[in-house]
């Protein structure tokens, strides 16, 4: 009983054995000689690795000829693009400075034809005080008709008085035998002053209203003057600051937004959809090196690295 259960333990690794060697035989033949000739090939040949390796260069090498003639493709899309925003911005700005030169020229019609007014109201109304200076005029002339008669042999003297009280006398020829003297009632030379100063005043009040009118249709233009240089300054700027915002858009801005980074082929994101790999060239920029936390950039042997959201260096904007 124990002889036979020894034999079967015994059976059992001699047949595992045999059908190694079988297995051996038959699917490698390393301990043979078939294997020589293989390795012969092996030393005299390129192996598949490397042909592979090669091909997966020139595969990269196409791979990055394709991307950098779609960056290209895009770059020249985007600069047509911002030709026709600027176009429109030149458009917007010509139409904005003939609106506001309408509107200047609005202002300046109405100041002409203020001024034009007061011009007339000015003369219309230093004219209605002519015809009181007249009228004081004849009533002292009026009072000052008195004269005094002299009768002579040969002759008439005649003296009057003249507008301020003083007497006048003019001799015609002779001398005098009889005078007869007729004296003006009143002051009538004080009278014409004090109307003729009431004029006087009147008018240099009418001269005041008008010069100061004037001077508030003066400042009213100025002020609405100001008012349409700031309204085009404004239209102005915000055309402008849209614009770039626009041209802003079609263009990296060189802001790293992602690394994807690994041993053989890293690459990184710019702004929300471009992405590069090392030696990829954008807007004159070489991407040199990416490292796990930061990307080395290259512009005109000028050098910088830049961090995932890091403010981005000013050469993308030359």
């Amino acid at each position: 009983m124990n002889s036979s259960r020894f034999s079967r333990l015994l059976i059992l690794p001699m047949v595992v054995f045999v059908s190694w060697l079988l297995w051996v035989h038959f699917i490698g033949g390393y301990f043979g000689e078939e294997n020589v000739p293989e390795a012969k090939a092996v030393v005299s040949g390129p192996s598949e690795s490397t042909e592979s390796t090669i091909l997966t260069q020139q595969e990269q090498e196409q791979q990055r000829q394709q991307r950098q003639e779609k960056r290209e493709q895009e770059q020249k899309q985007r600069q047509e693009q911002k030709q026709n925003f600027l176009e429109q911005q030149q458009e917007q700005l010509q139409a904005i400075e003939e609106q506001a030169a309408q509107k200047r020229q609005r202002i300046e019609e109405d100041y002409l034809q203020k001024c034009m007014a007061l011009q007339t109201w000015i003369t219309e109304a230093t004219k209605s005080l002519d015809p009181y200076e007249k009228m004081a005029w004849a009533e002292l002339t009026q009072k000052l008709k008195h004269t005094i008669s002299v009768t002579s042999q040969k002759g008439t003297t005649t003296t009057c008085l003249n507008p301020y009280g003083y007497r006048n006398y003019v001799v015609s020829s002779g001398s005098s035998t009889e005078t007869k003297e007729t004296y003006v009632t009143g002051n009538p030379a004080q009278e014409y002053a004090n109307k003729q100063w009431e004029i006087v005043k009147a008018r240099n009040d009418m001269l005041r209203d008008y010069k100061q009118e004037f001077a508030r249709l003066g400042r009213q233009r100025q002020y609405k003057l100001s008012e349409v240089d700031k309204w085009e300054q404004s239209k102005k700027n915000y055309i402008v600051n849209s614009t770039q915002v626009k041209v802003a858009k079609l263009k990296s801005t060189g802001l790293v937004t992602s690394i994807m980074y690994s041993e053989d082929k890293s690459s990184i994101v710019l702004g929300n959809r471009i992405m590069m790999h090392e030696g990829d060239i954008i807007h004159g920029i070489v991407v040199e090196k990416i490292y796990r936390d930061k990307v080395e950039f290259i512009k005109n042997k000028k050098r910088w690295t830049q961090k995932i959201r890091e403010t981005p260096s000013p050469e993308w904007y030359q």
